[in-house]
């Protein structure tokens, strides 16, 4: 019969009684310390959460998740690689696979595409959390934009990448092997990334402009803003003020200073929990493909307009992005013109006193008199 109660696994009670002949040598505190640390020891050895099979449950799913993406892609008659991750991350334990989409520009040559910026489209396949068996918001957006693209044409070279084994550092690995292993395949600097996060299907959209080393291009990210507030797509910043991101108070994003420590552009997106929006998925593709559309060459506007100090400004569910040099310039202005205005009422009240010398305040009223 088994004496102990369910909470207390018998091996920590036996391993405490090792301390009992301590208190015959009249060692009392030196026994309650000794038993409190063996205790804690012998109790999170047993109860300790095995990272091993958490990580085999997201792996299953992940699996099924690859085969009904790739059964979807098939029907849909879409072209599509598959990529090992064994060489990304293989010291550490990566197993799984990426897919990727690639969709050509429809200029004649190679020569003339290698001049232009690629453009890729990240979706993880699955992350920690995300308890969702069936097909979910991101990849109904990659799959209504991949359809879009091969409808409509596209003049810079495409490509739209399923990650695998996108966990955090935490879970097994160091972390976001889908990720690096597409980053280090990337030959062009001129690339822009759009990762987007989109496991839960709820809204509003979550975007999360900058972080400790990185902060988005305000020539990436306001068109963006701009398109969603066009088309209605609510959006929304967990911080809009990107000094939050680098002094740590805001949380970190690791994908976006992955990207820029090689030196990529990158915007990230993610949804919020919640069941999928209908028809989200297929506005979010258009404001992508308009978006792409809006700067082809990315490269010229990000070396044109390479402004990454902003504020980002809500007025009624409508974000306003301004740059940091415009607000100290409008706030320049503004304290001149103050100035201005001071220094001509102070004139002005002079020259008035000065053509008409009767003119006074006396003490105790509220009007001024003219003494005759």
């Amino acid at each position: 019969m088994n004496f102990f109660p369910p909470i207390i696994p018998p091996q920590a009670v036996s391993g405490t009684l090792l301390a009992l002949p301590l208190v015959r040598e009249g060692r009392f505190i030196s026994t309650i310390i000794f038993t409190i640390l063996l205790f804690f020891a012998q109790y999170n050895s047993i109860f300790a959460i095995d990272e091993t099979s958490v990580s085999s449950e997201v792996r299953d799913r992940e699996l099924s998740r690859e085969t009904l993406l790739k059964e979807r892609l098939a029907d849909e008659n879409i072209t599509f690689t598959e990529e090992s991750l064994l060489s990304a991350d293989g010291a550490d334990g990566a197993d799984g696979a990426s897919i990727y989409v690639d969709l050509d520009t429809n200029s004649e040559g190679v020569s003339e595409r290698t001049n232009k910026t690629h453009f890729v489209l990240a979706i993880p396949i699955s992350s920690l959390g995300d308890t969702d068996d069936d097909f979910h918001f991101g990849f109904e957006l990659a799959i209504n934009y991949i359809k879009k693209t091969l409808n409509e044409g596209t003049a810079i070279h495409v490509r739209v990448a399923f990650l695998g084994d996108e966990w955090e550092p935490s879970a097994g690995a160091s972390g976001f092997a889908g990720l690096r292993a597409l980053l280090d395949s990337i030959k062009d600097d001129n690339t822009v990334v759009l990762y987007a996060r989109l496991c839960g299907g709820g809204l509003p959209l979550h975007i999360i402009q900058s972080s400790k080393r990185y902060t988005t291009p305000l020539s990436l990210l306001k068109p963006f803003v701009e398109l969603c507030n066009e088309k209605g797509f609510p959006i929304d910043f967990p911080s809009n003020y990107n000094f939050l991101y680098r002094y740590g108070i805001a949380q970190n994003t690791a994908q976006l200073d992955m990207a820029s420590e090689r030196g990529i552009d990158m915007l990230y997106v993610q949804s919020v929990e919640g069941g999928a929006n209908e028809g989200a998925a297929e506005k979010l593709s258009t404001i992508v493909s308009l978006w792409i559309e809006s700067a082809e060459d990315f490269s010229e506007t990000i070396i044109t307009d390479n402004i990454k100090n902003y504020i980002i400004l809500n007025l009624k569910d409508n974000f306003i992005i301004i740059s940091e040099i415009k607000i100290v310039i409008f706030t320049y202005i503004a304290g001149l013109l103050l100035l201005f205005s001071a220094v001509m009422l102070y004139k002005y009240k002079k020259c008035l006193r000065h053509f008409h010398p009767c003119l006074h305040h006396e003490k105790g009223d509220s009007l001024f008199v003219v003494n005759s």
